[in-house]
């Protein structure tokens, strides 16, 4: 069986012609987990887990976060926890007024936080996968930083979640939730690298 292609254009069809998504920009996305909504995924630069955000005005966003490799090697995590000030009774909720949504202004940098390649060690998918998961279920709300993206079905996503070396503008998860303990606001980050990536 024979197939035949033409590779050649007479007509200038140019016009008609529409974008398949949207291109890419950098941005922190801020919203709720829908709970439940976790699942492992195998994406174009390795495995992830997948989950929802819901950033209000009926918009969700999914989420996709490095777990591995996509030559299964580890990847390389700090995880840091934040205590946020809940000193003053009279001051405003240290989470801030809620603010939902996608904030392309946004600027993260590993190291002009002051992250080195020493602060991070390398976890296990099973691991990664499980401790990111239980934070997210004890959430308050999550802010993500990365790559933005919509594509042609209306599906709108964040990923690029880790370091990559772009200025400004690295990736990362950050949790917001209540200690049940002492009721005090906390934030964790989750930072992630590729081992042969180097922050310096």
């Amino acid at each position: 069986m024979f197939f035949h292609h033409d590779h050649t254009h007479t007509t200038n069809i140019s016009a008609k012609l529409q974008s398949g998504k949207s291109p890419e920009l950098y941005a922190s996305v801020v919203g709720t987990v829908e709970q439940n909504s976790e699942k492992p995924i195998t994406g174009r630069s390795g495995d992830h887990l997948q989950f929802e955000l819901d950033i209000g005005n009926g918009l969700r966003y999914q989420v996709d976060v490095n777990t591995r490799s996509v030559d299964g090697s580890s990847v390389d995590v700090y995880i840091a926890d934040e205590a946020l000030d809940n000193s003053d009774p009279n001051a405003p909720d240290p989470f801030g007024a809620p603010a939902y949504g996608v904030f392309p202004n946004a600027q993260l940098s590993y190291q002009a936080m002051g992250l080195k390649d020493e602060n991070f060690t390398a976890m296990t998918y099973f691991r990664l996968d499980s401790q990111l998961t239980a934070a997210l279920s004890t959430s308050t709300f999550v802010a993500v930083y990365g790559m933005t993206f919509e594509d042609g079905d209306n599906v709108r996503g964040i990923h690029e979640t880790h370091f990559t070396g772009r200025p400004n503008q690295d990736g990362a998860v950050a949790v917001y939730w209540t200690d049940p303990a002492t009721g005090n606001p906390q934030r964790t980050w989750f930072f992630f690298k590729f081992e042969n990536q180097q922050i310096g």
